[in-house]
């Protein structure tokens, strides 16, 4: 399971509309027209790119990570 998972069945069993994830911040999701945090720690620039890292297919990696 890749790390993003467990942020989007959060997001989903909340019946949020859309997953926000940005460094130094914590997840944020918009559930009924209104945005708030989801439970969990401070996403880190290191551990978000790794979580993108781990959805985008091969060929994108080189131009998303230059």
């Amino acid at each position: 399971m890749a790390q993003i998972d467990r942020y989007l069945e959060q997001a989903q069993s909340k019946g949020a509309s859309d997953l926000h994830l940005l460094s130094n911040e914590v997840p944020i999701a918009r559930i009924d027209g209104t945005i708030g945090k989801l439970e969990g720690a401070i996403i880190s620039a290191d551990q978000l790119l790794e979580m993108i890292n781990e959805i985008i297919p091969e060929h994108a990696k080189k131009s998303f990570n230059n």
